[in-house]
C-alpha cells in the first residue's frame, strides 16, 4: 500500500506546482520535465487516495484535500528551513518572514516599522510583497507568504486573524484646491468598510454623487492625485496622516450631516492556523503590537 510517508521528498514539487499555479511553470522553475512533475502529483494523489489538484486551461486549482496536504507540506518545509537556519546562524539567529500587505500600508506603515525593528535589534527580517485584498488571501492560503496585514479578512477555518487597529475613510484635498460643484472625486470604488459596504455606495448617498469621478485601484494614486490638486480624495485616515501633519492635505467636511470620518474598517494580522506556534510570526506580531502602542 502506498503511503504519503514514503514520498515526503516529492512534497517540494507539489508545493512548487501550487505556488506557480501550473505544472508547466513548476517544471520550468525546478528544471524537471513536465511528465515527471505530473507523475509526482499522480503518485501523491494515489498515496492519499484523493485528488489534490484540478487541471484546467488556466493551470491548476487546489482541492480541499490538496489544501490539507499543502498545509502539511509547508509545515514540514518551515521546520526544515528553521532547522537549517539555526545551524547556519549559530549564535545569531536571524529569521525571515515573507509578509504581504497593500501598497498603501507598505508606504505609510512599513518604513517606520522596519526602522523600529532595526532599533530594537530584532532577529526577524521581513520580505515584503504588495497585492490586492483577494490576492493577499490567495497568497496566504497557497503559502506564498507567511502572514498578511489586511483589511476585513474572510473567515476561513484555516486562517487566524488578530485585530491590530481600526481606521476610517475621510475626504481630503490640497490646501490649494478651490472646491467647485464639478470638482472631481478621486476614490477606490471597491474599498469596503467593516460591514462590506463599498465607498462607491457611500458616495451615492451624498451630494457628490453626480460629480466627475477619478477611479483608482489602490490608495497611493489617490493620495498622489489629491496632493496634485486634481480633486477631492477619499483616503483612510492613516494613509492621509503624514500629509495632514505636513500640511500637504487638509480634511474636507462640507457635506451636510456627514462626519469627517466614515466607513470604519479593521486591519488584521493574519496567518494560517498550522503556523500558530511559529516563532517568527510570534516575534513579528509582538513587535507590530509594540510599534502600534507608540503611534
Amino acid at each position: 500500500m502506498i503511503q504519503i510517508s514514503d514520498h515526503l521528498e516529492k512534497l517540494p514539487i507539489f508545493l512548487e506546482v501550487v505556488k506557480t499555479g501550473s505544472i508547466r511553470a513548476a517544471s520550468k522553475k525546478l528544471n524537471i520535465s513536465q511528465p515527471s512533475v505530473s507523475r509526482t502529483i499522480q503518485i501523491l494523489e494515489e498515496s492519499v487516495s484523493h485528488r489534490l489538484l484540478v487541471r484546467g486551461q488556466n493551470g491548476v486549482q487546489i482541492t480541499e484535500y490538496g489544501q490539507r496536504l499543502l498545509d502539511l507540506a509547508q509545515k514540514i518545509k518551515n521546520e526544515v528551513d528553521l532547522f537549517e537556519q539555526r545551524g547556519a546562524t549559530k549564535d545569531v539567529e536571524v529569521q525571515k518572514v515573507k509578509f504581504g500587505t497593500y501598497e498603501s500600508i507598505a508606504v505609510y506603515f512599513f518604513p517606520n516599522f522596519l526602522n523600529h525593528l532595526a532599533k530594537v535589534k530584532s532577529q526577524v527580517n521581513v520580505d515584503l510583497l504588495t497585492a490586492t485584498s483577494d490576492q493577499l488571501v490567495d497568497y496566504l492560503r497557497r503559502n506564498i507568504v507567511d502572514a498578511i496585514l489586511s483589511v476585513n479578512v474572510p473567515a476561513y477555518s484555516s486562517i487566524i486573524s488578530k485585530k491590530l487597529f481600526d481606521d476610517y475613510y475621510g475626504f481630503y484635498h490640497s490646501p490649494l484646491l478651490t472646491f467647485e460643484p464639478n470638482t472631481p472625486i478621486i476614490f477606490f470604488p471597491n474599498a469596503k468598510d467593516f460591514d462590506g459596504k463599498k465607498i462607491s455606495s457611500f458616495i451615492k448617498e451624498t451630494s457628490l454623487k453626480n460629480n466627475p469621478q477619478f477611479l483608482c485601484e489602490s490608495f497611493e494614486p489617490i493620495r498622489a492625485l489629491t496632493k496634485a490638486n486634481l480633486g477631492l480624495g477619499i483616503l483612510p485616515s492613516r494613509v492621509a496622516s503624514e500629509d495632514l501633519n505636513t500640511g500637504k492635505l487638509v480634511e474636507w467636511n462640507q457635506e451636510k450631516g456627514r462626519t469627517k470620518k466614515f466607513g470604519k474598517h479593521t486591519v488584521f494580522f493574519s496567518f494560517l492556523k498550522h503556523r500558530i506556534g511559529d516563532e517568527r510570526l510570534i516575534k513579528l506580531l509582538q513587535e507590530i503590537e509594540k510599534f502600534e502602542l507608540k503611534l
